[in-house]
């Protein structure tokens, strides 16, 4: 089966570029957001059918790959929760998807971010956990 397309919304430069390489072969991150701002207009120009470079110029259509046909959202946890609903806000006037969200709880406070292979175990944690089908969950908001 082809790798399920995604959109990673991530403020960490780093984790970002480890996420797109790593989450595969079950996740391909076709896009990457590092801003809110990036996010609310990047995305929606996906879904719709519109494959850009991102302007982070990460995630596989920033190296050639055309996909737009996004199976879920996941969103890092250095997004206050006011700007997760802006995202998502944005993308839902287009198409109910799923999203996956970091759970902020699960870090200490004044702990910075977990380390990468913390966040990807997390993510693939909750992916499989929710997953109804082969590549396939119900639209909604899922904490990782």
């Amino acid at each position: 089966m082809a790798p399920v397309a995604a959109v990673l919304c991530g403020r960490v430069p780093h984790h970002v570029e480890y996420m797109v390489k790593n989450l595969l072969p079950k996740i391909e991150v076709v896009l990457a957001c590092t801003t809110v701002d990036a996010a609310v207009m990047e995305i929606p120009a996906l879904l719709k059918g519109s494959v850009s470079a991102p302007s982070s110029g990460l995630g596989t259509n920033a190296e050639g790959s055309n996909r737009s046909d996004v199976g879920l959202i996941i969103v890092g946890g250095g997004y206050s929760p006011e700007e997760f609903q802006r995202i998502r806000a944005a993308v839902e006037a287009v198409k109910a998807v799923p999203f996956f969200v970091a759970d902020t709880s699960k870090t200490p406070a004044g702990a910075g971010p977990p380390s990468t292979e913390v966040i990807k175990k997390r993510i693939m944690e909750s992916i499989e956990a929710e997953e109804k089908g082969e590549g396939e969950w119900a639209p909604g908001v899922y904490k990782f």
